[in-house]
């Protein structure tokens, strides 16, 4: 077993956080599978464990996504310094794909399901706000005629995290170029603003930064990113056994709580810090991800659930089942033709310079 300083486990050899952020993709359809199509009796593990309202695989996932982000783009930006160059990556790694599905299910997909005839679909505006407001990253839920017998309406309910992503992609950037004013204290600059961004939530400046919502699935998700960004500034004095001290901390104290949102907070940071160090393991390391397709899994279940519920409803385990793959099958062809190609044209323009 490895004890690595994050410098060295940032190496691509030295971790597996493509597996890991599949497996949270997967996690995101268990729990939307018991929401999507319920059935009496069937519930995430997670809910039934803690008890607490907030807490479920999907959670975990989303937490986890949103540690991981801001680890990996806050040592790139960081590590190479071109403004350029993060803005591309960023640009070119997120959009491409996240517009291909809504256009795809839009033009193609959401006709053939609607209730309502082909002219009715298209001439709705409701077909033309979805397309063109969640496209600016205005997350629209419905389409005429589209799951309206479904125990949800919505299209594509794991879109609204996409913007807040992005969000945190433009508040690193405006953070790097304040912090170079500081010159060698840039790093301390921007550590000081994620120290404020994680601990604003449980002090009564709440509301005052970024966190203005009172859900916690919500108003968590900056933290965790700002603690990715920490773990970068820090990865010279932090070691991946330090993942795993600090998710059985988390834990125990998570038992010890009284308050929900607390205990929420707690086990969270213990189950993103516990995938860490699983990511960090060597026998996970030797199970090798050719292509990383967490991001079209996630981007393509739900609406691949939604459809499989009108077909199957009450039936949770067969949705995961059938969702994963397909989804699963979208990604892979959302990986190869949309994402790496675009990924590769953000590397030739930002080589230009």
């Amino acid at each position: 077993m490895k004890h690595l300083p994050v410098s060295q486990f940032l190496d691509k050899g030295n971790n597996n956080l493509d597996l890991i952020r599949i497996a949270c993709a997967l996690f995101v359809i268990y729990s939307h599978a018991f929401a999507l199509s319920p059935a009496i009796g069937s519930n995430d593990i997670l809910y039934n464990f803690t008890l607490l309202g907030y807490v479920a695989f999907g959670g975990v996932a989303v937490k986890a996504f949103f540690l991981i982000s801001g680890l990996l783009v806050t040592n790139s930006l960081l590590s190479n310094g071109r403004i350029a160059h993060y803005v591309a990556s960023r640009v070119f790694r997120v959009y491409p794909a996240y517009l291909v599905v809504i256009v795809t299910f839009t033009l193609i997909i959401g006709p053939w399901l609607s209730s309502v005839s082909v002219g009715e679909y298209f001439t709705s505006k409701e077909t033309l706000h979805y397309i063109v407001r969640t496209l600016k990253f205005n997350v629209q839920y419905t389409l005429p005629g589209v799951f309206t017998h479904n125990t949800l309406t919505a299209v594509n309910g794991s879109l609204w995290t996409i913007p807040i992503e992005v969000k945190a992609y433009f508040y690193l950037l405006i953070i790097y170029l304040v912090s170079l004013v500081f010159g060698p204290y840039k790093k301390a600059f921007i550590a000081m603003i994620s120290l404020a961004i994680l601990i604003e939530p449980f002090t009564p400046f709440k509301g005052m930064l970024i966190s203005k919502s009172d859900d916690p699935s919500i108003y968590l998700l900056y933290p965790f990113f700002s603690i990715g960004c920490l773990l970068a500034i820090f990865k010279e004095k932090i070691t991946t056994t330090s993942f795993l001290v600090l998710a059985v901390v988390a834990l125990l104290i998570f038992f010890l709580a009284n308050n929900d949102l607390t205990k929420t907070a707690l086990f969270y940071i213990f189950t993103s810090f516990l995938l860490l160090y699983i990511s960090s393991l060597s026998f996970i390391n030797k199970i090798k991800i050719k292509h990383d397709i967490s991001y079209g899994i996630y981007l393509w279940a739900f609406p691949m659930q939604q459809i499989i519920a009108s077909f199957i409803p009450g039936s949770p385990y067969i949705n995961m089942l059938l969702s994963a793959m397909l989804s699963g099958l979208l990604a892979y062809a959302s990986f190869r033709l949309i994402e790496r190609p675009s990924m590769q044209f953000a590397k030739k323009l930002t080589n230009r310079e």
